[in-house]
């Protein structure tokens, strides 16, 4: 399956000439994940908020090779540490309750990419974004109880601040990523 299908059915505003080179597609999504942070639904009984960046994660694994996919999530994290606006909670995003989600991105985008291997199988697609997903929550509940040990108290309040409340919405967004990207002669 060729990348250049993917690109036109998933940003068809782009020239085709953009896709032969992944880059300018990995720059896309640092921009996009950048972007996806700062829509922010914070919930009250977590420190976590909610935001688009998963589905970008997801996305860049999806239509990115492993090591370009990693790549990109590595320099979002990058650019973010070097005082750029590209987290939620800003430059405390990184280093606050939220490290763990980001510091995984990078796994997590290049092991979609590797399990998803360019095949428009839907399933195999499903699984390989359900393994982003527990990357990045596993990171984060890990985060969370190392880092900020008084705040998850016992495993009840570690999963109710960091799995829970995130896992209904990052299956959407699992869905979503996985349907945007999909390729032109799998989509239905």
């Amino acid at each position: 399956m060729s990348s250049t299908r993917i690109w036109q059915r998933t940003w068809p505003l782009i020239p085709v000439r953009a896709a032969e080179n992944q880059w300018p597609m990995a720059l896309a999504m640092v921009v996009l994940t950048a972007l996806a942070a700062q829509i922010r639904i914070p919930l009250p009984f977590t420190p976590v908020p909610i935001t688009l960046q998963v589905l970008v994660v997801l996305a860049a694994g999806y239509l990115l090779k492993p090591w370009v996919a990693a790549g990109s999530m590595a320099l979002y994290l990058g650019l973010g540490a070097a005082g750029a606006p590209m987290f939620s909670g800003g430059l405390a995003g990184l280093s606050g309750f939220s490290g763990g989600y980001l510091l995984a991105f990078p796994l997590a985008a290049a092991v979609v990419s590797l399990l998803a291997g360019g095949t428009g199988h839907a399933g195999r697609r499903l699984g390989a974004g359900l393994a982003g997903l527990v990357i990045i929550h596993l990171a984060g509940a890990a985060w969370l109880a190392l880092v900020f040990p008084g705040a998850t108290p016992g495993l009840t309040g570690l999963l109710t601040m960091s799995f829970l409340p995130f896992m209904a919405v990052d299956l959407a967004k699992l869905g979503v990523a996985e349907w945007l990207t999909r390729p032109p002669s799998f989509a239905s």
